[in-house]
């Protein structure tokens, strides 16, 4: 059976004469980024929301206990 088909072109053409430098394995372009400085700032953010959402009570409590009178 004669060959029908196209030879396929070199796939080490002159074009990319260093293939180290267009690495086929780790991070490709799609890959999703995780920007761990935005992760920890986050974190952060709501760390000092939970905290400024308790203070109220914090406050309320402490002002309470200073003046409950002292059994004796």
């Amino acid at each position: 059976m004669p060959e029908t088909s196209t030879p396929t072109p070199e796939r080490r053409a002159i074009e990319r004469d260093d293939r180290r430098k267009h690495s086929r394995s780790g991070r490709r372009t799609t890959d999703p980024h995780v920007n761990w400085r935005r992760v920890a700032w986050l974190f952060a953010a709501y760390a000092i929301y939970l905290s400024v959402r308790s203070l109220p009570s914090t406050v309320w409590s402490f002002f309470n206990s200073e003046n409950t009178p002292t059994a004796g």
